[in-house]
């Protein structure tokens, strides 16, 4: 028989992210893959997961299967966000089949398609990434990834007899490094740290910003996650026009079951403008070795009354 105080315990975890996400301001930025943006894009700590191609490369090193992920805004919110973003991984070591006699590492490639029209102009952007992680040891707690990026930018002016400013179409590419970090000393508790943007490239006159963000994961239960992330620790991206610098990004998730989840997230939850503030919701349906997952935006601090949805795909083989 069950405690009782067990039982409260597991509703309060159930109710309380359902009572605080009316409270939270809202707008979205863009972000790869719906599980995780469904959990407020904390998603620095978390492994195993096909996302880490993105979020941190160490924790592919806990992925056991190859896996194939397919994400998608279902709506026109063109200024802020990633369109499609497709990502695959692939496991090396003893346990496979085809990578027998290699030491366990992991493999990932990724691509991102995005085209944003801001009249006058439509912007054309490309990610490109390989990713590699492994662990540090046969044994040892710790992990590390890294990813390498190639980013394609084009700009293509709208007008249909000339240029008003004189300007032509533009293109540019930067190539780019990022460096993870995963400690697992625990099966329920992971550290993470992602370096993005390690070598601070630019294209077409912009900078991608060296981007330091730390993370955590703590499995509550085995269907129970809470996760953390802090957003630019050190504060590069801090100026006149971001207020997204040393912020704090919550993320829950909980499987109802072996085939539901239920998730949600807080977006800058500590920070100063209303406007750089976003909740997430989402859910999550398993169906053999198929996930179907589905995230919900409210822009109403950015574009009025619409709302932002994205649906994700994932395939385990």
């Amino acid at each position: 028989m069950k405690h009782p105080g067990r039982r409260l315990f597991r509703a309060c975890l159930y109710v309380f992210p359902l009572c605080i996400l009316p409270l939270i301001p809202s707008l979205s930025f863009g972000c790869w893959g719906a599980r995780p943006l469904a959990m407020g894009g904390a998603f620095t700590g978390v492994g195993g997961d096909v996302h880490g191609v993105y979020w941190n490369p160490a924790g592919l090193t806990t992925v056991t299967a190859k896996q194939f992920t397919w994400t998608s805004f279902m709506t026109n919110l063109e200024a802020i966000n990633y369109d499609n973003f497709f990502a695959f991984v692939l496991p090396l070591g003893e346990k496979q089949s085809y990578s027998k006699g290699l030491p366990h590492q992991t493999l990932g490639l990724a691509v991102v398609l995005d085209e944003n029209i801001s009249y006058p102009a439509k912007f054309v952007d490309r990610y490109f990434t390989l990713s590699y992680g492994f662990p540090v040891g046969k044994s040892s707690p710790l992990s590390f990834g890294v990813n390498l990026k190639m980013i394609y930018n084009r700009v293509e002016f709208l007008y249909e007899v000339g240029n008003e400013y004189g300007y032509d179409n533009m293109a540019d590419s930067a190539f780019l490094i990022d460096f993870g970090l995963l400690f697992q000393p625990v099966r329920s508790f992971s550290l993470g740290l992602l370096v993005q943007n390690a070598n601070e490239a630019s294209s077409l006159g912009a900078t991608f910003i060296r981007n330091v963000r730390p993370g955590l994961a703590w499995n509550i239960t085995p269907s129970t996650t809470l996760t953390l992330e802090v957003y630019d620790l050190l504060g590069k991206s801090d100026d006149e026009e971001n207020d997204v610098a040393r912020n704090l990004r919550l993320g829950f998730e909980s499987w109802l079951g072996p085939n539901f989840a239920f998730r949600c997230g807080g977006y800058n939850v500590n920070g100063d403008d209303p406007g750089a503030k976003a909740i997430t919701a989402g859910i999550g349906c398993r169906v053999r070795n198929w996930e179907i997952n589905y995230t919900l935006m409210d822009f109403y601090k950015l574009r009025g009354d619409e709302v932002c949805h994205m649906a994700g795909l994932t395939h385990t083989f």
